[in-house]
This record gives C-alpha cells, sequence and structure tokens, in this order.
C-alpha cells in the first residue's frame, strides 16, 4: 500500500505542476490579450482601421485556445490516481 501512496503522491504533483503551468499560460496570454486590446484602441483612434489589429487579436486567441486544448488532452490522456493504484495492485 506504501507503494500506492507514493503513487498517489506523485501523481498529485505532476497535477500541481500542470495546474501551475496552465495558471502562467493564462496569465501571460491575459497580457498579451491586454496589449492587443490596447494595440487595437491606439489603431482606432489613428483611423488604421480595425483590419489589422483585429486580425492580430483572432490570432492571438487562437494559438492560445490550440495551447489550452493541448495541456487539456495531456491532462485527460494521463491515468487518474485511484487507477494508478488499482492497477498497480494487481
Amino acid at each position: 500500500m506504501q507503494f500506492g501512496s507514493l503513487l498517489l503522491d506523485l501523481d498529485r504533483e505532476v497535477a500541481r505542476q500542470a495546474l501551475a503551468r496552465m495558471r502562467a499560460q493564462l496569465q501571460q496570454a491575459t497580457a498579451v490579450r491586454r496589449e492587443a486590446e490596447r494595440q487595437l484602441a491606439i489603431s482606432q483612434q489613428l483611423g488604421y482601421g480595425d483590419f489589422l489589429a483585429t486580425s492580430q487579436l483572432e490570432e492571438r486567441d487562437s494559438q492560445l485556445a490550440i495551447s489550452l486544448a493541448a495541456e487539456a488532452s495531456a491532462r485527460s490522456s494521463a491515468k487518474e490516481p485511484h487507477e494508478l493504484i488499482y492497477l498497480h495492485s494487481l
């Protein structure tokens, strides 16, 4: 049972690290989004039009969505702690 406990601790640490990475990505994406919104506001004030700034916002949103989807996919493919313990108890 001690082995199962070690696996559970390891799985929790992996989950904690994944969550920390996701939080960092979210903070970075939020900062990038705010900067893009600031640039959009400036371009609108200067009369450069919305097309370029809007395209940049859409591209950044797309990159963020891809990154978050990849992280979610990696998490969902990992075994749940109780599954690991069960498999190792066989």
